[in-house]
């Protein structure tokens, strides 16, 4: 399958894990050493470019021997000691020359190649597209999305105000929603529970 070229793609991995209780992108998944391994290779296989948002903290020399390649200008260091994911979105913005970039979080192993290459192909003047579940609660995720370089300013606005909520930078935002319907495709793993529960849909998914 061809690769999508227009838009970059980075991995946002900065967060604490606090309630996962050890640092979710070390721990193994599916057939790879690390979940963030396991994102890495998924996305590269969508994504002709793919970088990596965390901070200089982590040490990443785990996921180069899992990936068996040299990662050096792949990976986007957070300088900021704020731990949301707006900062990395602003961070990639400012390291990447590209109008767009898919932004994707590392806890969320099941969003279908589809469902991106869907995102990626919609058209418009949007700041953001991204995913909406609608059923009993509406739901959106803006982790799986596509976001405009245009959303910078905005964005450092809210970064000046410590208001980190994308659901309130969105709403300043001019967005785009596509309709999904399994809410699943989304899921986080921020508990142990979530993992367990997640290594077990990923078995029943692929035997």
């Amino acid at each position: 399958m061809d690769k999508i070229t227009a838009f970059d793609c980075v991995i946002l991995a900065g967060g604490k894990s606090e309630r996962m209780g050890e640092n979710k992108a070390w721990l193994s998944f599916g057939d790879e050493e690390s979940l963030l391994a396991f994102e890495y290779r998924k996305m590269s296989e969508i994504f002709l470019n793919v970088y990596i948002s965390c901070k200089k903290s982590l040490d990443y020399k785990p996921l180069e021997l899992a990936l068996k390649q040299n990662l050096d200008g792949r990976i986007l260091y957070e300088d900021s000691i704020i731990f949301a994911p707006l900062v990395g979105i602003d961070n990639a913005f400012e390291r990447l020359d590209n109008d767009g970039i898919f932004f994707i979080s590392v806890d969320t192993p099941f969003v279908r190649r589809e469902t991106i290459e869907a995102i990626c192909s919609l058209k418009g003047d949007y700041d953001i597209i991204y995913p909406k579940v609608f059923g009993v609660r509406e739901r959106s995720h803006y982790l799986s999305a596509l976001w405009k370089q245009s959303c910078t300013v905005r964005a450092r606005e809210a970064l000046q105000s410590t208001e980190y909520t994308l659901a309130r930078l969105v709403e300043r935002l001019r967005s785009k929603s596509l309709e999904c319907l399994d809410e699943r495709e989304f899921s986080n793993l921020n508990y142990p529970k979530d993992y367990q529960d997640a290594l077990k849909y990923f078995k029943e998914q692929n035997g």
